[in-house]
């Protein structure tokens, strides 16, 4: 039987689930695009020589290009966590409740979407009704 909090709690599996992947999505780019930074920060034209480029060792681009990367990789380790909760959540995993808790507690310093759903999110895990529906007795 499909009770409200039943659909509340499918409603903040999939915000997780969407808000993260574009987290993922966002961190897949930003590694393709300070990856590709590194090496134009290595190359430099010439006009002479028996080559059309020279290898010049240029700091600003590979130190800006792998800061990017580092960027796009720390946001592809945040956005599996809450890929994971919502999928939790979504097949009413025991462990999902509290995965989905420290990822809304960590998403309140996303403003401003991260903090609405955030809010949202706890308001409804900690519910007595999802407590008992995920598995934990409420006292």
């Amino acid at each position: 039987m499909k009770t409200p909090i039943t659909t509340h709690i499918n409603v903040v599996a999939c915000l997780i689930i969407g808000f993260h992947i574009s987290a993922f999505v966002f961190g897949v780019v930003t590694v393709l695009f300070g990856s590709a930074l590194v090496p134009a920060g290595l190359v430099t034209g010439t006009a002479t020589g028996s080559a059309p480029f020279t290898v010049a060792t240029t700091g600003a681009g590979v130190v800006f290009g792998s800061m990017i990367a580092a960027m796009g990789v720390f946001a592809l380790l945040i956005s599996l966590p809450g890929m994971l909760a919502g999928w939790g959540l979504l097949t009413r995993k025991p462990w999902a409740r509290v995965l989905a808790i420290i990822v809304c507690i960590l998403n309140l310093v996303a403003f401003p979407i991260g903090t609405a759903l955030a809010v949202y999110g706890l308001l409804i895990l900690f519910n007595p009704e999802a407590e008992r529906l995920l598995g934990f007795p409420s006292s």
